[in-house]
């Protein structure tokens, strides 16, 4: 790592840029990717499983989504898992990016990384809406 820090002249950012997906260091964003994006496809699948009527009814326009009260727990809990997969998923690849470590399956782990992420990603959220 030390050699790309080094490294002066315009071709260093793109040098900096491309250095995380060098085989030396080993490979992790293309499995925590696919993982992540398997979790999220699960996570999309439950929730259509409890709510399939619901949702169906709603893109017909039979009702609208904001009517169906039934509909928000269960997509409250689908956003917080999301999130959570999410977090787990930034937090694996700025430790391998940062650090060279990896932990976890894949490099997901739900660790205090993860949640310090998880807690960065909720603020986000705050800000967000209160603006």
């Amino acid at each position: 790592m030390g050699k790309v820090m080094r490294q002066r002249g315009p071709r260093a950012p793109l040098v900096a840029t491309f250095f995380a997906f060098r085989a030396q260091r080993g490979v992790l964003l293309f499995p925590a990717t696919v993982l992540y994006l398997l979790g999220t496809t699960a996570i999309v699948a439950a929730f259509l499983a409890l709510n399939g009527g619901v949702v169906e009814a709603m893109r017909r326009g039979v009702v609208a989504a904001l009517v169906v009260p039934e509909v928000w727990p269960s997509a409250a809990l689908a956003l917080l898992l999301q999130r959570i997969l999410a977090a787990a998923w930034e937090a694996g690849c700025l430790r391998w990016m940062i650090l060279g470590e990896r932990g976890g399956v894949f490099g997901l782990s739900f660790g205090a990384a993860t949640f310090r992420v998880l807690a960065v990603h909720l603020l986000w959220a705050v800000f967000f809406s209160a603006s």
